[in-house]
């Protein structure tokens, strides 16, 4: 990466950084995202970083590149570039994205979005360091890499609906929707609710998590992601991380001391973000995971969020909580290299014959995120 030249702007400075750099400069990271229109939770620091401590590869580079006026951070680009056989194709992509976040983007600060999005434009154009393609499928459809960008306008793209993120807004008010079942699991069946906070509780709360959730895949005939060895090593660690700086919302149902229901959420900018969930079958016919959805959309009401996101997914028990939605894009934009050119030119052909078959595009699976019914 040291190979990689510096872009100077009127008012930008652009390069990509080292690995020292990337370690050192999560306080100013943060505090940039939370002056930007991209903010929310899975672009912070701690996300990225401990998703590249942990899913690095020979095959990946780090290509995250940051912008500075004067000595003040303005834009961080957070790409990586994965190389894949057999031709070699290098395709650069927002890190994390394999653990199915949403809402990846570039971070600028507001004001300077243009300048910024334009200062990474011009250094992908004149950067030695290759890719032939930029892949994500979690693009929002007003995206600073979208929404009147020179990436999008210099480049040939292909861009189709990915995701529908339905949402709860709350407009002053929640009403519960499941009172009865509620009392009659927390009243008769005695069932005690849990929010974790005691970082000592926290290695066995998550070992509860993964264990309900791979109860649930494992009813539904599931092959879950979110239980691959390298997924639990990250939502460890970043367990750890976002309970300290009070992010981490992690609510429980147990009997005695028996975990039967689980709903790992994230608090952040006034919004909670609903990442998974899991049960115990044996407790489905009392709906301990719906239950326990509600409980937590109310505690986050009751707290003053001003929304609850599912994330990706049109599941049916959301309908009982959400009343808007968010929709994603999957964006490919090809270089206009050699390569870029004949991915192009064969995606638009495999395009072309799906049309003529009639045939819809491959159905996107949520992967990490809370599939099927909660309870």
């Amino acid at each position: 990466m040291s190979n990689c030249p510096r872009l100077k702007t009127p008012v930008m400075n652009i390069y990509p950084i080292e690995q020292n750099e990337f370690d050192s400069i999560g306080e100013e990271w943060n505090r940039l995202l939370s002056r930007s229109i991209s903010d929310n939770v899975f672009l912070r620091w701690e996300w990225i970083h401990t998703w590249w401590k942990i899913f690095r590869r020979p095959n990946r580079r780090l290509f995250i590149l940051v912008a500075r006026s004067d000595s003040r951070l303005v834009c961080v680009a957070p790409f990586y570039i994965e190389r894949r056989s057999p031709w070699g194709t290098k395709i650069l992509k927002f890190c994390g994205d394999e653990l199915s976040p949403e809402y990846l983007d570039i971070i600028a600060e507001k004001g300077c979005e243009a300048e910024a999005v334009q200062a990474v434009s011009a250094f992908l154009k004149q950067s030695r360091c290759g890719w032939d393609l930029i892949s994500s499928e979690v693009v929002k459809t007003n995206s600073l890499l979208l929404a009147n960008s020179p990436l999008s306008m210099d480049y040939h793209g292909i861009s189709q609906p990915s995701f529908s993120c339905p949402y709860t807004k709350f407009d002053g008010k929640y009403e519960r929707t499941h009172n009865r079942k509620r009392k009659l699991l927390l009243n008769r069946m005695k069932v005690t609710h849990r929010v974790i906070k005691d970082a000592g509780q926290l290695p066995e709360c998550m070992d509860h998590l993964f264990y309900l959730h791979q109860q649930r895949s494992g009813l539904k005939k599931q092959v879950s992601e979110f239980l691959r060895p390298d997924a639990q090593r990250f939502h460890r660690e970043l367990a750890k991380l976002f309970l300290e700086a009070g992010i981490l919302n992690l609510h429980f149902f147990y009997d005695g001391e028996t975990p039967v229901s689980v709903v790992y959420a994230f608090d952040y900018d006034k919004k909670t973000y609903c990442f998974q969930c899991g049960h115990d079958p044996r407790w489905s016919k009392w709906s301990v995971g719906t239950v326990l959805f509600d409980m937590t959309v109310q505690n986050a009401f009751a707290r003053g969020m001003n929304e609850f996101d599912f994330l990706k997914g049109d599941e049916s028990y959301k309908k009982f909580f959400c009343n808007a939605s968010r929709e994603e894009v999957h964006v490919s934009l090809y270089n206009n290299n050699l390569r870029g050119l004949a991915l192009y030119v064969l995606a638009r052909a495999k395009s072309f014959v799906r049309k003529l078959l009639k045939q819809p595009a491959k159905d996107k699976v949520p992967g990490l995120n809370p599939a099927a019914d909660p309870t």
